[in-house]
């Protein structure tokens, strides 16, 4: 799948469910009911033991048509393998690497690291990053986002962490193009 293709299905879709848990067992259920809700953007964290598995198993069962799905928690260029060689159409990070956005860029994976200040994300921008995870999102609030947007209006961002049902609408109003939900 082409970035290009893939960043019009996030801003098209704008809600990415964040699947983190201890076990991976629940986690099949968990995300075949997210799919049933509706729900087509799926982010495994790779904090979940055999998170690679996990994906491999969601990549197997559900079509890119039916399930776009990323790794999250993506602290390496040898995790993001893992995750990408599963079947991971995108990967997402707290923090800026930029080993991992350079790989993600070579094997043409989306790639949204983690950032909090101006500096981080434009720094994060300006060196191959599809877009920016502003996280924890709720320190700065959706406000935050709005002042972040303002000198720079070019930035892509996907906000998580204290991302709910009143301030989703909020943060994609104040010009996040997606937020993720745990």
């Amino acid at each position: 799948m082409l970035k290009d293709n893939l960043e019009k299905r996030i801003k098209k879709s704008k809600l990415v469910a964040v699947l983190r848990y201890e076990s991976p067992e629940p986690l099949t259920e968990v995300i075949r009911a997210t799919v049933a809700g509706g729900i087509n953007m799926i982010e495994v964290t790779m904090t979940v033991p055999n998170a690679a598995d996990l994906i491999r198993q969601t990549a197997d069962e559900f079509s890119d048509d039916k399930v776009l799905l990323g790794a999250g928690t993506v602290m390496s260029p040898e995790v993001a393998k893992a995750a990408v060689d599963a079947g991971a159409k995108f990967c997402v990070a707290p923090h800026f690497d930029q080993a991992t956005v350079t790989y993600c860029n070579e094997q043409n994976i989306f790639v949204c690291p983690g950032a909090f200040t101006a500096t981080e994300a434009q720094h994060a921008a300006s060196s191959g990053a599809d877009a920016i995870k502003i996280f924890p999102a709720n320190i700065g609030g959706p406000q935050y986002i709005k002042d972040l947007l303002g000198p720079l209006p070019d930035l892509k961002i996907m906000v998580t962490g204290g991302v709910d049902l009143v301030t989703a609408p909020q943060f994609l109003k104040s010009g996040a193009i997606a937020v993720g939900v745990g």
